[in-house]
């Protein structure tokens, strides 16, 4: 019979893991003719789970333009007359940057914002030589920048990541060249000899180093394969063919060569950068003669065969314009088996892979403030304006109140066709901005500042007069409360 611990153990695997946990890898069997590892399966598997993964993000997707298109004010304005007010109200730009200032506060304040731990006196010593150190490394790659940069990625879409790595970068390192000249020793005019002086000249020579990277990413160039614990990953990199023929060369190429010269016969590929350009509020880059670019996709996870069981456990390799194999299949090289990158949400919903944002709660009533406060920017201009009546049978020529009535505007009258008292043009009442419009903008911001829990105290607007200073005390404390979430949920 099996031992009691044996049973427990096989209890316990039919329970499944957690997140961001892999079950015991089982060797898969070989299968004559067939190589999961070769190009053609790589290439079958990585569109297999990539078009599973990206149907599954769609409605997310949706959802992110959409918030960016706020946060950016833009809106569709072709619905408009060419009168009509088209001035967006800044809401959801400003609510954002505004919890990522408390954000950065934060961290700026918590100096350092970290810890290391340890047991023994010695480790505490070595803990503080650590944290100079890791001090030394965030700061030199503006760690809090890609923090604050991922954060407010976060609040307006739902998911802030952070790719943290060790890279490769050009460097110029100083050096010393002596040299040794003679120097003519002259007296009253005439060279009697020389001398030797040495001339010290700093030159900078080129060589490579290593540095840590931390920086945003952009979640439109993540995709997540569901059903798999968050741990199977693929990343979108553009890159340039010059680095990629870089790192096909030498004695151990990274890349494949015969698949980065299938490059060379391609233009650069343009699928992600009109809608990023829209993001970043510029116009979309053209197709460059010289900087060709190419379309990178990193898959980081366990790689499966046909028959469904795993070829390869964490597992990584690239894909060029996702057709062409450009690094093959290899184990993952870093210690934690997972991709390099930190994925994280401001606010969790239960059981979600991409969770939520600040904006998606807001994107509505944003709307609603700033199409209520153009049609009462439009009632106060005709409130301001006025509107005319022309009566046509009074001009000699009608066609003058065809440009409109406007200060100075002079018209001819019939002198035999006006009677006593008759009004050649007269104002129209179109009425005065109701009372409601008014009061349906105060309740919408209200609910503005519950959904992004930024009420009147948080943003420093004080309030109405009368109250305490215990309900000052509350009401900023609840507001903080949200974002404090955010702020931990990120951590």
């Amino acid at each position: 019979m099996p031992k009691r611990r044996q049973v427990i153990v096989r209890d316990s695997a039919v329970m499944g893991t957690g997140a961001m946990e892999a079950a015991p890898a089982s060797k898969a069997p070989t299968e004559k003719g067939y190589d999961p590892l070769s190009e053609s399966s790589l290439k079958d598997f990585f569109n297999d789970v990539f078009t599973m993964a990206d149907d599954a993000r769609k409605p997310r997707e949706m959802i992110w333009h959409d918030a960016w298109d706020l946060y950016n004010n833009q809106y569709d304005w072709s619905a408009k007359a060419w009168w009509q007010t088209k001035a967006p109200v800044p809401k959801v730009r400003s609510a954002v940057d505004k919890a990522v200032a408390l954000f950065r506060k934060t961290l700026l304040r918590l100096n350092p914002f970290y810890a290391i731990q340890a047991e023994s006196r010695l480790g505490r010593q070595k803990g503080n030589y650590t944290v100079s150190l890791v001090d030394y490394w965030f700061d030199q790659a503006a760690a809090i920048e890609g923090l604050v940069t991922a954060f407010k990625v976060g609040m307006i879409t739902s998911t802030a990541i952070t790719k943290v790595w060790w890279q490769t970068v050009r460097d110029f390192k100083p050096e010393l060249e002596i040299k040794s000249i003679e120097v003519p020793v002259t007296e009253f005019g005439v060279q009697t000899g020389v001398r030797s002086e040495e001339k010290r000249d700093i030159k900078f020579a080129e060589h490579t180093t290593g540095k840590l990277g931390i920086a945003a990413v952009d979640p439109f160039n993540v995709w997540i394969v569901p059903g798999t614990g968050k741990r199977m990953v693929i990343e979108r990199t553009v890159t340039t063919l010059d680095e990629i023929m870089a790192l096909s060369e030498g004695k151990k190429p990274v890349y494949i060569p015969e698949a980065a010269e299938k490059l060379k016969q391609r233009s650069a590929t343009k699928i992600e950068e009109v809608r990023e350009a829209r993001r970043k509020g510029e116009a979309p880059p053209r197709t460059s003669d010289f900087i060709r670019q190419v379309e990178l996709f990193h898959f980081w996870g366990d790689i499966y065969d046909k028959n469904g069981r795993v070829a390869l456990a964490d597992a990584s390799f690239t894909m060029a314009d996702k057709d062409i194999l450009l690094r093959a299949a290899r184990p993952n090289p870093f210690f934690h088996k997972q991709a390099p990158l930190v994925i994280g949400t401001p606010y969790v919903v239960p059981f979600s892979t991409y969770n939520r944002g600040m904006v998606e709660d807001v994107a509505e009533i944003a709307r609603r403030i700033t199409e209520l406060s153009c049609l009462i920017m439009d009632g106060a201009l005709f409130d301001a304006m006025k509107a005319f009546s022309v009566d046509l049978d009074t001009l000699d020529d009608p066609s003058e109140a065809k440009g409109g009535v406007y200060p100075g505007k002079t018209f001819l009258r019939r002198g035999n066709a006006t009677q006593p008292g008759q009004k050649t043009v007269e104002t129209i009442d179109v009425g005065k901005i109701p009372a409601e419009a008014m009061n349906a903008l105060g309740m919408f911001h209200g609910y503005f500042s519950e959904g992004t829990y930024l009420n009147e105290w948080v943003v420093g607007q004080g309030g109405k007069t009368g109250r305490t200073l215990g309900e000052v005390n509350i009401k900023t404390q609840s507001a903080l409360e949200g974002l404090d979430e955010s702020a931990r949920n990120l951590e």
